[in-house]
């Protein structure tokens, strides 16, 4: 740098500086530092991952549908699960498991805009009354009345980067998520997540879906303190209660069990309840 003919020493040094300066920190920017549960359950999946970043490939562009079109399609798979987890979220667990009182439940959260006249064309009313029948729903609609009931509760954690693929073991990594459902029993947690996927066996759900149940687990002894005693599924498809215990819980708790779901290495335990 030149001023009047003379170069400015103090100047030139400090711009060097400025244009020589290096992040401290760059392999931060390579690595993911958040995940969702949802990522985390896929990447636990995947048998091998050249990277965090390559998770999910380049879907094919979708044409832009009218929307007049749209709304007079049939909702899918992932559409209807949202539709259940609202339901789930908003209903009354003290309606009576009656064809017409369910129905009755469904229509005051469409009135009241909880979900919508077209969300109810892909809802089976019958699905919901199963539920309402089943020990669970007594327990949960009891819990509910202590109030000791938490639906669709999201959480952010912090965990060790040693835990990741690619990420700095020093760094912390943010996780985030939202449980179905967690209640409280004799001063202990019960996680429950709901599952609309079409199934033919409980262990279908545990391969897919243990270790979302366990990072719920991990989410609320870190925040809450208290023991997880039950991780469970609740399946629409088959209409019964899927309880998962894995290897660090020991002897299964008493209740009819079916032989053992392996998984990556891991012996996890499949109760089907009533």
């Amino acid at each position: 740098i030149i001023l009047f003919r003379a170069r400015d020493e103090k100047l030139y040094e400090q711009v060097d500086q400025c244009l020589s300066w290096n992040y401290a920190w760059d392999t931060g920017k390579k690595t993911k530092q958040k995940y969702s549960v949802t990522e985390l359950k896929k990447l636990r999946m995947q048998e091998e991952s050249d990277s965090s970043e390559e998770l999910y490939p380049e879907s094919d562009i979708v044409p832009l549908i009218p929307r007049f079109v749209e709304q007079t399609e049939e909702k899918g798979g992932a559409a209807r699960g949202t539709v259940y987890h609202t339901i789930m979220e908003c209903m009354d667990l003290g309606t009576a498991p009656e064809p017409a009182q369910v129905d009755a439940e469904l229509q005051r959260l469409a009135a009241e805009r909880r979900i919508t006249k077209e969300d109810l064309q892909v809802v089976r009313p019958a699905d919901f009354q199963v539920f309402l029948q089943t020990p669970l729903a007594r327990r949960m609609r009891e819990a509910g009345e202590r109030g000791e009931l938490f639906r669709e509760q999201p959480f952010v954690i912090g965990l060790p980067g040693s835990e990741f693929p690619d990420a700095d073991p020093e760094e912390t990594v943010l996780v985030q998520g939202i449980i179905d459902a967690f209640f409280y029993e004799d001063g202990e947690a019960v996680v429950v997540d709901y599952k609309t996927d079409r199934v033919s066996r409980a262990e279908e759900l545990v391969e897919r879906y243990h270790a979302q149940l366990e990072y719920y687990d991990q989410a609320l002894r870190m925040l809450t303190g208290k023991k997880v005693k039950e991780r469970l599924i609740y399946s629409f498809k088959l209409g019964k209660v899927i309880g998962i215990w894995g290897p660090q819980d020991g002897q299964f708790c008493g209740r009819p069990c079916r032989p053992s779901v392996k998984w990556m290495d891991l012996a996890y335990c499949v109760g089907v309840m009533p």
